[in-house]
């Protein structure tokens, strides 16, 4: 049987947290033992890189819902998991929803419930983002938040923090020392 992203996400993150090896690393293994294709392993990536980029943010999101302190491990990531989905990668809420409840074993009665507050508390939730501390909103560590406002001042430090946060782009470059590709898109640059 082929595993599905969401459980290789679930598995990427509980691995990472211990620290050994980049969550890139451990995405790529798993993509590739699971024999997941490269659409599958795309949301494998987003998954992941969402929770781990936003993780003090969605942690302070799940404490307005649950009682965030006193999580298992596995159904802390799970929760993670499912709130990034529905408030920042904005997945369907029925697939977001089904598919985590489905791997959290004995906890699914508590993952669907916090799950379906979120949903229903996604406008509010949202909302209070823009007010929350630079910490919590951006999710960057404290000690480099304060080491940039001393630098930069307070609006830099802000933009630093929002600049940190967007998503690397792509870059392509082709290899000179090959045969040229039969067709090169116009707008390639």
């Amino acid at each position: 049987m082929t595993a599905n992203s969401r459980q290789l996400a679930l598995q990427t993150l509980i691995e990472w947290e211990h620290g050994q090896f980049f969550a890139s690393d451990i995405i790529d293994r798993l993509a590739k033992a699971g024999g997941l294709d490269h659409r599958d392993t795309a949301l494998l990536q987003t998954l992941v890189m969402c929770v781990l980029r936003n993780m003090t943010l969605l942690d302070h999101m799940l404490d307005q819902v649950c009682d965030n302190k006193r999580l298992e491990r596995h159904v802390h990531w799970l929760l993670r998991l499912g709130a990034a989905q529905l408030l920042l990668l904005e997945m369907p809420p029925h697939a977001a929803v089904n598919e985590t409840v489905d791997l959290a074993q004995k906890a699914r009665g508590l993952v669907n419930a916090v799950l379906r507050r979120i949903e229903r508390e996604k406008a509010t939730l949202l909302a209070q983002i823009p007010s929350l501390p630079l910490d919590d909103k951006f999710s960057q560590p404290d000690w480099l938040i304060e080491r940039w406002r001393k630098q930069y001042g307070e609006q830099n430090a802000a933009a630093l923090c929002e600049w940190n946060q967007t998503q690397p782009v792509t870059f392509i470059r082709l290899n000179q020392l090959q045969p040229a590709p039969a067709a090169i898109p116009e707008n390639f640059e």
